[in-house]
């Protein structure tokens, strides 16, 4: 599932379970964007975006896949992140 609001002067989008994991990665590009990543036994589990919603796609598809991104948390929260960025089995779309 996912809800998103534009009630705020910036985008918002929750999808999954974005509290529950046993690790999370996160970032800050600006004052207007943020994105964190809640992960559980080395896949997504949930998130939360603000700002740019963009990659919410590529995301739930790692969640719904359940990519193991175990050693990669870094580069899904690269501000240009593209699924072509992980290696093995998440690359293969």
């Amino acid at each position: 599932s996912s809800y998103s609001i534009t009630h705020f002067d910036f985008p918002f989008l929750s999808f999954g379970h974005p509290t529950l994991g046993d690790d999370h990665v996160e970032a800050k590009y600006s004052d207007t964007e943020w994105r964190r990543l809640a992960i559980k036994d080395g896949k997504i589990v949930g998130g939360v975006l603000i700002g740019d919603l963009s990659p919410q796609t590529k995301y739930k598809k790692l969640m719904r896949e359940q990519v193991d991104v175990s050693g990669q948390k870094e580069i899904l929260v690269k501000q240009d992140f593209q699924l072509d960025d992980l290696e093995g089995a998440a690359a293969e779309q």
